[in-house]
């Protein structure tokens, strides 16, 4: 059987109700005012802006342009720009404002749509086990769990559904952080990656549950809760933005991509669920990964998979085309899981 990894996106999490990237933003207009609905659409039809990881990086960029004294300055203190968007003028320093404000809804919307769920966790179970029978279909039944504890998950996912279904069922895992003696609090501490003995689970795109504290470490919460203005102990949520090209040189994204890589090329094979492949970086991975040796193979599970490798990943290169078997199909189903297993079995 070939050596296999996991990478799950945003559609692994959708078998469980948690919406995907569009279905966040069609949820998110819900809570805006008008303002702020009219400058997200406005952002949202920018070209390459493709989802709201992208708004945040834009409404970043214009809060810390808005940072620089001079800027200040100028655009608040005479009043000189103003500007038409979605058929309403805005001034600066309004702008600038409403951003501030639409960023903070964003992010309070991250987590009240993807907080986990416990009433989800029976289905989580089902699918992953499911998943992981798959995958390990090869292995005595008896020796799957040490089989996983050996395994390597990547995922772009802000949720908790990796970390619960290991809880539950009592599966040794990693995501990279430490719990602190004296505190009982986790920090971050990459090394765990090289050194664990059990499941290691990579977010790269960060999580719900992590904080970068005010002292410049990053800590693992307890719960999923939004870090408000009240809160002094943390600077901001660990959330990283595709857009945002020098995420890369920050941990804990630095390492996250570091081990990417590295465990990527050590595999033969990488199943993908749910990935639309609109981060340029992974996507250069990926295609490292299969120009290295062209026996290696992605499978790719969505019920767009086909056009997403097409589109966003390929972009008119046929010539790795072979090496990706695109399964059109929508996971969670026993007949995906079947699918997988047979495409696994006629790769061994």
């Amino acid at each position: 059987m070939p050596k296999t990894t996991l990478f799950l996106g945003a559609g692994a999490s959708k078998a469980f109700d948690y919406p995907t990237t569009r279905e966040f933003v069609d949820n998110l207009r819900e809570v805006l005012a008008e303002k702020e609905k009219r400058v997200l659409n406005s952002f949202l039809k920018t070209p390459d802006v493709s989802d709201v990881e992208h708004v945040l990086q834009i409404i970043d960029t214009v809060i810390d342009f808005d940072s620089v004294p001079y800027i200040k300055k100028l655009f608040r203190g005479q009043a000189l720009f103003s500007a038409s968007i979605e058929g309403m003028s805005f001034r600066w320093h309004d702008f600038v404002e409403i951003c501030k404000m639409l960023k903070e809804k964003i992010i309070s919307e991250l987590h009240r749509q993807y907080e986990f769920d416990e009433n989800k966790l029976g289905k989580i179970i089902e699918c992953y086990d499911g998943l992981f029978d798959s995958i390990y279909f090869s292995v005595p039944k008896s020796m799957r769990a040490k089989e996983l504890e050996r395994t390597h998950v990547f995922t772009t996912n802000y949720d908790s559904v990796i970390e619960y279904y290991c809880a539950k069922k009592q599966i040794d895992f990693t995501c990279g952080f430490e719990l602190e003696r004296f505190t009982r609090r986790q920090f971050w501490k990459p090394e765990l990656f090289g050194e664990y003995r059990g499941l290691k689970l990579y977010k790269l795109h960060g999580s719900l549950d992590w904080r970068e504290t005010n002292d410049g470490r990053i800590e693992r919460v307890p719960t999923e809760e939004q870090v408000s203005r009240a809160t002094k102990r943390y600077k901001r949520n660990i959330l990283i933005y595709p857009a945002q090209k020098e995420y890369l040189s920050e941990e804990p994204f630095r390492t996250l991509m570091y081990y990417f890589e590295r465990v990527l090329s050590a595999h033969d094979t990488c199943v993908i669920i749910g990935f639309s492949f609109r981060d340029p970086y992974i996507n250069r991975i990926f295609l490292e990964f299969l120009r290295a040796n062209p026996k290696r193979k992605l499978i790719v599970v969505s019920p767009t998979a086909s056009r997403n490798v097409e589109e966003n990943l390929l972009q008119g290169d046929k010539k790795l085309k072979k090496q990706i078997i695109c399964l059109d199909m929508l996971f969670g189903e026993e007949k995906t899981f079947k699918e997988i297993r047979n495409t696994l079995a006629n790769l061994h």
